[in-house]
């Protein structure tokens, strides 16, 4: 039998504009205790291209410019089974309470999807927001679009919602 995975803790402060909620992280991310750490997704590349910045590498002092730039991270599922990393695996979803966590975000402006589970569950277990939740195209290499439309599309989508110098 698989063994049940677990997601991380929201990375959610009271200045957050901006929250990216993901599907359940990947299983080299769960390895290594952090979001988004498989060396061939592109979510740093292209949150770092977007709001302007040079990515540290370390993985704290990542988290530190998401910060800064007022963007939250976390993911829509808790927990659930999955054989591999992919999100058409996931199965047994248990829902992380997003409502909780965005509570304490005073600042909150939108809320994107990292790729379309992500959306899928999310609308499924919420359905009135007031404020404006959109998806993005995944960050997962297994998207085809290349980096730069990816790029392009999130950039977009992160210049409307809060300006960054």
């Amino acid at each position: 039998m698989e063994k049940k995975l677990t997601s991380f803790d929201p990375i959610v402060d009271s200045k957050a504009e901006l929250l990216v909620l993901g599907s359940m992280p990947g299983r080299v991310s769960l390895e290594k205790g952090q979001y988004y750490g498989h060396k061939n997704n592109h979510f740093w590349e292209i949150v770092f291209t977007a709001v302007k910045e040079d990515d540290p590498g370390d993985y704290r002092k990542r988290i530190a410019v998401l910060k800064k730039n007022k963007i939250g991270l976390w993911d829509v599922v808790r927990s659930c089974y999955r054989d591999g990393s992919r999100d058409d695996k996931i199965s047994d979803p248990e829902i992380n309470d997003i409502r909780k966590a965005t509570k304490k975000c005073r600042a909150l402006k939108a809320i994107f999807f990292n790729g379309r589970k992500a959306e899928k569950l999310f609308r499924e277990h919420f359905t009135d927001w007031k404020i404006d939740v959109q998806y993005l195209p995944s960050t997962s290499p297994l998207n085809t679009l290349s980096v730069k439309k990816k790029t392009k599309i999130w950039r977009k989508a992160f210049e409307k919602r809060a300006p960054y110098h």
